[in-house]
């Protein structure tokens, strides 16, 4: 469908650059534990990717950074804020997306608590006016992006959580969490969401995925760096890529299939 050839050269870019990305986080690692500062920069996250039918040409994405503005959301180690590393994170996930070909929608790409404009608590007119966005006709998928914090230390790991009424959403969290325990090596399984607001109120397919504990002062450590945050971020679209090769024909329209 999308020219077999150029979609193996374009996934096989996407293969060295993970590669590069998984021997920064070793160098990261390495530098973590002399206790020497640490400089790593990601130089090749934004480099475009060359193909006339990019893997992901015809998909929609709404990437959702939780919390902002007022609203920080999660405090942990550090004094790390969750509403800064969500939007890190997100921004890098779209870079990749779009590089992919894939159409992608924000619900916020600044510090921003958003609004609806009508009545109620901020937070309540901040959660309408992300489902407006999420839910907008054309959209396929959706990607809410958090980070967990609880008074212990002990709990580590990046999760996924779907809305246990949807089959397809299942399948995306399967999918991404199989490529987080690949790349930022979490022992957690996927999980079910059906307390969760937004996972109950999403149109499109849709999960949550909590990219860490910023109360584990390790696993905080790496999430305040770019080189993580890359990680985390490819490991999110490596599982949106495999998601898409498998449900493209059933969730594409017939107008958009090239």
């Amino acid at each position: 469908m999308y020219g077999t050839q150029r979609v193996y050269r374009t996934q096989e870019k996407l293969s060295y650059r993970v590669f590069m990305l998984s021997l920064s986080f070793l160098v990261w690692s390495m530098w973590v534990k002399s206790g020497l500062p640490l400089f790593t920069q990601l130089s090749s996250a934004h480099e475009p990717i060359d193909g006339r039918f990019p893997p992901l040409s015809g998909l929609v994405i709404a990437i959702d950074p939780g919390h902002g503005g007022i609203d920080g959301g999660a405090v942990g180690y550090g004094g790390l804020i969750e509403k800064n590393l969500t939007l890190s994170i997100a921004l890098k996930l779209r870079d990749y997306l779009q590089q992919a070909g894939a159409v992608v929608i924000m619900t916020r790409e600044k510090d921003d608590m958003l609004s609806d404009g009508g009545g109620g608590t901020r937070k309540q007119r901040d959660m309408r006016a992300r489902m407006k966005i999420i839910n907008q006709p054309g959209v396929n998928l959706a990607i809410s992006i958090h980070l967990n914090s609880i008074p212990s230390p002990r709990w580590h790991g990046a999760e996924t959580f779907y809305h246990p009424e949807r089959q397809d959403a299942k399948a995306l969290a399967e999918h991404i969490q199989k490529r987080l325990k690949a790349h930022v090596f979490t022992d957690r399984a996927i999980k079910s969401g059906q307390d969760l607001f937004i996972l109950r109120m999403m149109e499109p397919v849709g999960v949550l995925v909590e990219a860490g504990y910023l109360s584990h002062p390790e696993e905080a450590r790496k999430l305040a760096d770019p080189v993580y945050q890359s990680l985390v971020a490819y490991a999110i679209y490596e599982g949106i890529l495999d998601f898409w090769q498998t449900h493209d024909d059933e969730m594409r329209k017939p107008q958009d299939v090239p």
